[in-house]
């Protein structure tokens, strides 16, 4: 469930462009400011300089900024699924479904033929938070809505789940 940090990294994409594109008009204009006031021959003015100043700190901040979204996107992605592998043994399934290769969401079992299909289960965790995790289509099928069950999970990929029949085993 990374939706508010998607909707962050969105926001702070947006903005790196507009401050690039703010950056290079402000520097156009500033520079441009300044060489007509030298053709002119009153030299360039503080005002003309003080906008190239921010047209080049727009330009360099958006780019940076920009640039420091792409590697820490890049690192997030390759690295969610690594990690200590942890057990919870008092797990809920709450909802599972597959996204096929077009990105459409799937709940129906026949809606699965795509062999690109992945697969999620979204889980309330023993102490209280939900978390969302990719698996394989066998686990997936171990998962039913509503059920309890043990789960074994490294970063949000979910590695085995252990659905409890009848009543749930006491955890000591």
């Amino acid at each position: 469930m990374r939706e508010r940090s998607e909707s962050v990294y969105a926001t702070l994409i947006i903005v790196s462009i507009a401050m690039i594109i703010l950056g290079m008009f402000g520097l156009m204009i500033g520079l441009g400011a300044g060489t007509m006031g030298m053709m002119k021959g009153d030299g360039a003015s503080s005002s003309s300089a003080l906008v190239t100043g921010f047209g080049a700190f727009g330009l360099l901040g958006g780019i940076a900024l920009l640039t420091f979204l792409m590697i820490s996107g890049a690192t997030i992605g390759a690295t969610e699924k690594r990690g200590i592998r942890k057990v919870d043994r008092n797990t809920r399934v709450l909802a599972r479904y597959g996204v096929d290769s077009e990105g459409q969401t799937l709940t129906l079992e026949w809606d699965f033929p795509d062999p690109k299909t992945r697969f999620y289960v979204r889980m309330e965790m023993s102490n209280g938070s939900r978390v969302e995790f990719q698996c394989v289509r066998e686990v997936f099928d171990q998962c039913g809505e509503g059920m309890r069950g043990e789960s074994h999970f490294q970063g949000r990929w979910l590695g085995l789940f252990r659905p409890y029949i009848g009543m749930q085993p006491i955890v000591q």
